[in-house]
């Protein structure tokens, strides 16, 4: 197949410093204006427009980690000029977050602190990401039901570890476990509002109240959205619940929630279960609502945890705890306390033996001279994927490993104990305390008279002070 290319000639006409005046057609032939002979194959245009969509996913992504790195025009620029094949040039990062700005107008909120705070419609987000061509099979029901998370979160502006900005973001989501499991990408997830400032509740109202009165109507009655028209050019409209997940970490979920943190009395944040019954686990506790948080603050002789009422008027199902808190914290303090009581029954190459058996054949635990003289226990820490894998598949090998999980009272090894108990031993003996967990084990030995284990109970008639030990050496 032959294709024919329509060329056109100009004639341009330049004058030199002399005065005289030259008449030049070009181009002149197949060469450009420096007399060089045309490429075959141009290069393709640097303009950001022009890219592709998995180039554009990168700066998107970059857009994000240099906001959350805080990194400097001049150094991101530093870093494209040393880098230029992986770190895309300043101009991209800059119209990425140009055309970011541009896909919703945002507010500036005059409550916020210093008048530094900004919010943005969720409705006008939500009708714009279902009104994508990609996202049209959300829609696609009779009567679809779309649902979001939200979520918030602060950051430290300075290398202390204070709180000093504030952002809540929003997610599509399919379902709840869609909701627990997916991270969040950067061209799915949408900022609704930013401050400067704390988690606190009161802040969070100020700043973000049009945000929770627009995320309480669009619970309530929906969106309609324009899909088309008709052969008359009517309007075909479409109505669309939405449903509301809040999904964040647990101070910043107990703020939103208008309840108490987690070292109050009532410290769940789903249910009404008290410190005095956490270890109760086969006891039904009342679930918390939006019905139970107004009757509690109408009471003022017990309010069961609740100090507000919540930001939203958002179902309490509907409130997720952070997955990483929940799984990697939580789940190494189990761990912790499993190991302690591995060591107390002597069964640490049972424990070794069951984590081979998972699938993590890194782990180790061995007894270990000090410089202080006793020996104590010591194993590998585990990773964050590694823990995750405990937390789940160990429970299934503990009949296999322990007798029992110990009570208040029973023997203990001096090396399972926690800083904190070891810190009330050591207080009620008189003496001082070291700082670290290891050397408080030795000095306790050596009060013992190089004892390993103790047996100690909490009295729960002492009233003068909330953990008092009565130890006795024990000697088996």
């Amino acid at each position: 197949m032959k294709i024919s290319i329509c060329t056109f000639n100009f004639q341009v006409t330049f004058k030199t410093e002399d005065g005289v005046t030259v008449e030049v057609d070009w181009p002149m032939g197949n060469f450009d204006r420096r007399g060089q002979p045309l490429q075959s194959n141009r290069v393709p245009s640097r303009g950001y427009r022009r890219q592709t969509a998995e180039t554009k996913d990168l700066v998107q992504w970059c857009v994000h980690y240099k906001d959350q790195a805080t990194v400097s025009d001049v150094s991101w620029h530093e870093l494209h000029m040393k880098f230029n094949k992986v770190i895309p040039p300043l101009s991209w990062i800059q119209q990425e977050r140009w055309k970011q700005n541009d896909f919703i107008p945002y507010q500036l909120e005059e409550n916020a602190r210093d008048g530094n705070g900004a919010s943005r419609s969720p409705r006008d987000v939500i009708t714009r990401y279902l009104m994508m061509p990609s996202n049209s099979h959300l829609i696609a029901e009779d009567e679809p039901v779309v649902s979001f998370r939200y979520g918030l979160d602060g950051r430290p502006q300075a290398k202390n570890t204070t709180i000093g900005a504030v952002m809540a973001c929003i997610t599509p989501v399919r379902d709840i476990e869609e909701a627990r499991k997916v991270p969040r990408l950067v061209r799915d997830e949408f900022c609704v509002f930013l401050y400067s400032g704390k988690e606190d509740y009161e802040e969070q109202v100020r700043v973000g109240s049009r945000v929770f009165q627009e995320m309480n109507d669009l619970q309530e009655n929906g969106l309609d959205l324009i899909i088309g028209h008709d052969e008359d050019g009517q309007e075909i409209r479409k109505h669309v619940k939405i449903n509301w997940y809040i999904v964040s970490d647990w101070k910043a979920l107990a703020e939103m929630m208008g309840i108490v943190g987690p070292t109050g009395h009532y410290f769940c944040i789903l249910c009404y279960c008290t410190k005095d019954t956490i270890s109760q686990f086969r006891q039904d506790y009342p679930l918390r609502s939006l019905e139970e948080a107004r009757r509690s603050l109408a009471d003022r002789r017990d309010t069961r945890g609740h100090r507000h009422l919540p930001v939203m008027k958002i179902p309490w199902g509907n409130v997720i705890g952070d997955t990483m808190h929940r799984d990697q914290r939580i789940g190494g303090k189990l761990l912790t306390q499993f190991i302690g009581w591995c060591i107390d029954q002597g069964v640490t190459e049972l424990l070794e033996q069951a984590f081979r058996e998972i699938g993590i054949s890194t782990f180790y635990i061995r007894r270990e001279a000090t410089r202080e003289g006793p020996s104590t226990y010591k194993w590998k820490t585990l990773s964050a994927k590694e823990l995750k894998k405990a937390v789940r598949l160990l429970p299934d090998k503990m009949p296999h490993i322990i007798k029992d999980i110990g009570s208040v009272g029973a023997v203990r090894r001096i090396d399972s104990l926690t800083g904190p108990q070891l810190r009330t031993i050591l207080r009620s003996k008189g003496v001082e305390v070291p700082h670290v967990n290891s050397e408080r084990q030795a000095r306790l030995k050596n009060l013992l008279g190089g004892a390993e284990t103790v047996s100690f109970y909490k009295l729960d008639q002492c009233h003068e002070a909330p953990l008092c030990f009565k130890l006795h050496t024990y000697n088996p």
